[in-house]
């Protein structure tokens, strides 16, 4: 007989925070065995999010992992779909960080296209963790925190 791990929503968040290194891996792969990325433009994106936004967003799921010590499946969903909101400090500092300080002017342009980019990422992958957690629901995996 087989025994299914029922899991609450904080645990598969927890998973799902690494969908977004999980898509870029696989644009990754497909660059490298297909050669994709230059004739598809999601798959360039997709790899080229993660190559920048990769260093600050490993930070942000520590930070976020270190949070959720002891927070109930509501707060975590909640953070959920703050969470692109949140993830725009990591991402600017590191973009700040990452420009020569005698270019102000082209750093706050970068900022602000890179966040506006790091918005819409965001959100896609929260909705697809949400569907992922809907899946979860429906197959009946899912333990109802109480």
């Amino acid at each position: 007989m087989e025994v299914v791990q029922l899991m609450t929503f904080k645990v598969y968040f927890r998973y799902a925070l690494f969908i977004p290194f999980i898509c870029g891996l696989i644009a990754m792969i497909l660059e490298f065995c297909f050669g994709l990325a230059g004739g598809n433009f999601i798959v360039f994106i997709v790899m080229l999010s993660v190559l920048i936004g990769g260093f600050p967003y490993a930070l942000f799921v520590a930070c976020t992992f270190y949070w959720m010590r002891g927070r109930t499946d509501r707060e975590v969903k909640k953070a959920m779909w703050l969470a692109p909101l949140i993830f725009l400090p990591f991402l600017s500092i590191a973009i700040l960080l990452a420009i020569p300080p005698d270019s102000f002017y082209s750093a706050g342009e970068a900022v602000l296209f890179l966040c506006f980019f790091g918005l819409i990422f965001g959100y896609c992958y929260v909705l697809i963790a949400y569907a992922g957690w809907k899946i979860v629901q429906f197959s009946g995996w899912h333990l109802e925190e109480g």
